[in-house]
């Protein structure tokens, strides 16, 4: 990609290969924003791309996978607990 006729540098905090699961993503990249949510940060989880990629599959999960939206509930739960 180029702007002005100059390469566009991007930034990634984390990339994960075709071998991750939705805990490993969670792990990566989710549960600092439940931890900071907690500690009274805005924090938004956004789930973007191509039509049948795996959205809707990465937030709910299935009936062999827990979703993030899952995990995130089940911390929250144990944190409040402790």
């Amino acid at each position: 990609c180029t702007q002005n006729g100059r390469p566009q540098i991007f930034k990634f905090t984390n990339c994960f290969d075709a071998s991750a699961n939705n805990k490993d993503v969670y792990d990566g990249m989710i549960r600092s924003a439940v931890l900071a949510s907690l500690q009274g940060y805005n924090t938004t989880v956004l789930a973007y791309g191509q039509t049948a990629s795996g959205k809707s599959h990465s937030i709910f999960g299935s009936s062999s996978e827990e979703g993030i939206l899952s995990l995130s509930i089940d911390n929250l739960i144990t944190m409040n607990a402790n």
